[in-house]
């Protein structure tokens, strides 16, 4: 009797002990292969990420602009909103879904909602701006004696769940879209009685995955990620240390003057391995940050920095970079423009455009300069860099001038239309041809690749890790010179 009893207690802890082995076992594999992959790392390095401000424009609709005539907001989760400058306004709260209207007046700026958790009113606030940030916040907020959160740099942290917390809606009925959602914080501030900025602020690595998969595709290899990752993150710290040096109110803006940011749902799981495992790694030359510039397509060679950003520099100007990110052969693009198929985007383009709207963007351009251009006779290369073969500067000649207009290519290239000239690599002079019509003319323009050039070609990147290349070996190959540095 003794024997069964005995056997009854002892066969359950035989299977749990057994059990307990066999997970045991099972998590130190899955430890191993995530250790090999690079997944078992430290998340974070000695350092503190510092935060980045990015400056939304405001696209509701039509071209780009840098401020807003009113933000119209929605809060995604728990917000509340409160005034960096006036640390003892009271912090209002507002529910998920709440819509906050924020205006500027004379000296100040209204906000108005009906979801207030306090109840429905408009404030009025007398402060340069305000924050509109989760209520729940990772890393949690310190607190005081009374047991209130610490107000703190709205770039330091982001929303608990790591989700989106608001997004911008249109103000006007001509089709306008909202824009986001977005991680972090939103900075209003105050521009003018007119005028208000929308910036958003969070961290650094939260701002990657949401450039990474804009910037490049998420369907690219890992090791591409990665470089990707590590070349945005140097030049958004690099933009942002300028700026506090500078004193400006953001650091970037969402666009093509700096990198492609949409904020938040963009991002996939292969994008935020790549942030996850280059967390805080920057590239660096002789210690110092520099702006990593990188490009869609070098079509075979990329191009000189100075041609493109004169007098190019590393943060505190130590160091030029035309040394850095000089012309090299890029035996690499090529293979990748074959493989993908995108030979009629990133390789050999032909476009022709006609000839007034390039006189009317050249006009528009050039009149702050006291610069007027005429009918336009004929457009040739003037110079071109013996390296590369990249133009380097455009002759325009037209009828209100005996000279021709000698313009750098890069700046040519941007005013008419980077997405029709897609590269400073010709193969041939411009040509002028008669249009369908035959009562006007064209501009023919025949450009290998795609981008400034410049740096990194993204889909170099995609090749060389294809062959199975570490993105430090791409950097490498893109950066002459370069450090990777963890920093944080």
């Amino acid at each position: 009797m003794r024997a069964e009893r005995f056997n009854q207690v002892l066969r359950p802890l035989l299977l749990l002990t057994l059990l307990g082995w066999f997970i045991w076992l099972l998590v130190s594999g899955l430890r191993q292969d995530q250790h090999a992959v690079g997944l078992g790392r430290s998340a974070a390095g000695n350092g503190v990420d510092p935060g980045v401000r990015v400056l939304i424009q405001n696209r509701d609709p039509g071209e780009p602009q840098r401020t807003y005539p009113k933000l119209l907001v929605q809060v995604l989760q728990p917000a509340e909103v409160v005034a960096p400058d006036d640390p003892l306004a009271k912090r209002e709260v507002l529910r998920p879904g709440a819509v906050l209207l924020i205006e500027p007046f004379i000296d100040g700026l209204v906000l108005s909602s009906r979801d207030w958790v306090s109840g429905g009113k408009d404030l009025r606030w007398n402060v340069s701006g305000v924050v509109v940030q989760p209520k729940l916040q990772f890393p949690a907020p310190e607190a005081d004696k009374d047991g209130n959160p610490l107000l703190r740099d709205p770039r330091s942290f982001e929303a608990a769940d790591r989700r989106a917390v608001f997004v911008i809606l249109p103000t006007v009925s001509t089709g306008g879209r909202a824009q986001g959602p977005y991680r972090g914080s939103l900075y209003a501030s105050f521009v003018s009685p007119r005028e208000v900025a929308a910036v958003n602020m969070l961290p650094v690595e939260t701002y990657l995955e949401g450039v990474v998969p804009v910037e490049m595709s998420p369907d690219f290899p890992l090791e591409a990620l990665k470089a990707q990752a590590i070349a945005s993150r140097g030049y958004a710290r690099a933009k942002a240390l300028a700026a506090e040096a500078g004193k400006r109110p953001y650091d970037l803006v969402d666009g093509s003057d700096d990198q492609a940011y949409a904020g938040a749902g963009m991002s996939s799981a292969a994008v935020a391995r790549a942030v996850f495992e280059t967390r805080g790694v920057l590239p660096l030359i002789h210690d110092e940050p520099f702006p990593a510039f990188f490009h869609g397509s070098s079509g075979g060679f990329t191009a000189p920095v100075d041609t493109v950003f004169p007098g190019a520099t590393s943060v505190h100007g130590r160091v030029a970079l035309k040394a850095v990110m000089a012309p090299h052969p890029d035996p690499y693009t090529g293979p990748a423009v074959a493989a993908l198929g995108k030979g009629a985007t990133h390789g050999l383009c032909v476009s022709e455009i006609p000839a007034e709207d390039i006189r009317k963007r050249l006009a528009t351009a050039l009149a702050p300069m006291g610069i007027q251009v005429g009918y336009i006779n004929h457009i040739r290369v003037g110079r071109k860099d013996a390296r590369s073969g990249r133009v380097e500067t455009v002759l325009v000649h037209h009828t209100l001038a005996e000279r021709p207009l000698e313009i750098p290519a890069h700046r040519f290239r941007m005013i008419v239309d980077p997405a029709r000239i897609r590269s400073t690599l010709w193969t041939a002079d411009p040509r002028k041809v008669e249009a369908a019509d035959k009562r006007s003319f064209l501009w023919r323009f025949q450009t290998v690749g795609w981008g400034h050039g410049v740096g990194m070609s993204q889909l170099g990147a995609w090749e060389m890790a294809r062959q199975g290349m570490s993105a430090k070996r791409i950097l490498e190959f893109s950066y002459e010179g370069v450090e990777l540095v963890q920093k944080w």
